[in-house]
């Protein structure tokens, strides 16, 4: 199937569709494609938004405009961690990362001035495997449609910002999201490592290129 054909029956899947057939049918196009390497084969959307029907985790609007830089790097050694390995393990990782449970009061945030868009709590490590575990147990569909989302947004950043991430595709895939690491360190004045870590990843990268 050409690409053209593959793009035509993506668009075919309506709005109103439920999540579980979404996710069979955008798991069947991936069935015409190579899954996980084919980077014409875009899920612009992101179709599960939130997670599970009690204790619901939620994904951020935007990775570029939500995202922390460190929450970035932690995501990139996922993503290609299960790009090299294909082990479930590493899904379960990135989407834990992507996916966290509302802030307290997110109705009454939602109204104020300083509301980012971005209901989830802060990343911590401290529930990271607690995440994993639940994600674990959900369908490989559901998990597939947010991985092709995510690499998505992440194409996306590196399209507008191709300056930054040029060398770095030179390098081994699975040491990306360590280099990244060490950049946001290297970016740190002594002290406040923790500081530029939770910087928004759209400043960061303004940094770099402003140097």
């Amino acid at each position: 199937f050409s690409n053209v054909k593959i793009q035509r029956i993506t668009n075919s899947i309506t709005r109103k569709t439920q999540d579980e057939n979404v996710a069979v049918n955008l798991y069947r196009i991936s069935e015409l494609a190579s899954f996980i390497t084919d980077t014409n084969l875009e899920i612009k959307k992101n179709y599960f938004p939130k997670l599970f029907k009690f204790r619901k985790l939620y994904s951020p609007e935007s990775i570029y405009k939500h995202f922390t830089a460190w929450e970035y790097a932690l995501c990139e050694k996922a993503f290609f961690d299960f790009v090299e390995t294909e082990k479930d393990e590493h899904l379960d990782k990135l989407i834990a990362i992507i996916y966290r449970p509302k802030k307290w009061f997110s109705l009454i945030r939602k109204i104020s001035k300083k509301y980012s868009g971005d209901i989830r709590q802060e990343y911590s490590e401290n529930y990271l495997q607690k995440r994993i575990k639940r994600i674990s147990k959900l369908s490989f569909k559901i998990k597939w449609i947010i991985f092709r989302w995510f690499a998505y947004q992440r194409e996306i950043i590196i399209t507008a910002h191709s300056y930054t991430f040029k060398g770095k595709k030179s390098e081994k895939k699975t040491d990306i999201g360590v280099i990244w690491m060490d950049t946001i360190l290297a970016m740190s004045q002594v002290g406040e490592e923790d500081k530029t870590a939770k910087t928004k990843l759209s400043i960061i990268l303004r940094r770099i290129e402003n140097d």
